[in-house]
């Protein structure tokens, strides 16, 4: 077995005679190179072009035709009162997938909420949801609000944050769906 070539290192090599970490640390240091067809500008991905030049590469399109970024960058959906960014035709991910069948969800799509802020909620933007759910005439608001958690729990916390009102809303609908099954 070959030994990283980095003194007092002893794991094995991977690449360049060193081990992972002292080959990703140097890998990281490395300009990135940048992709050969002229103008474009990006880092190389494979066969010295960037991804999307690879990706035209490898299915036969035309390498010359300038890429176009992905949706419609600074706008919004086309839906009314939408604030999340386009993916295709105008629309946002949630309002295209229910727009062409892709989609079994039902009933209003929840607001925006920036990326990083819907796994760790506060209990005041777990309210917010709640209520808007409820006056939107959501029939199983435990299971729309997608927590890694049982209902108890949720109820638990809306008891505590002095909101028992909606904590027996989410029980009697959790109860009700357990009678059903």
């Amino acid at each position: 077995m070959r030994v990283c070539e980095i003194s007092g290192c002893v794991k094995k090599v991977k690449a360049r005679g060193m081990c992972t970490k002292h080959y990703e640390q140097w890998r990281a240091e490395q300009p990135a190179p940048p992709c050969k067809i002229d103008g474009c500008g990006r880092r190389v991905w494979a066969r010295g072009v960037c991804n999307a030049h690879y990706q035209r590469l490898r299915n036969g399109a035309d390498m010359v035709k300038p890429i176009t970024p992905h949706g419609r960058l600074g706008e919004f959906c086309d839906v009314p009162d939408c604030m999340r960014e386009p993916i295709a035709r105008g629309l946002c991910t949630p309002h295209w997938q229910r727009a062409h069948g892709r989609s079994a969800a039902t009933g209003p799509v929840r607001p925006y909420r920036p990326r990083g802020q819907a796994t760790a909620r506060s209990t005041a933007d777990l309210i917010e949801d709640i209520e808007w759910l409820i006056e939107s005439g959501e029939p199983d608001v435990w299971s729309r609000l997608g927590l890694d958690c049982k209902p108890l729990t949720l109820v638990r916390r809306l008891y505590r944050a002095g909101r028992p009102d909606l904590g027996v809303i989410i029980e009697r609908q959790a109860l009700s769906r357990v009678a059903a099954a």
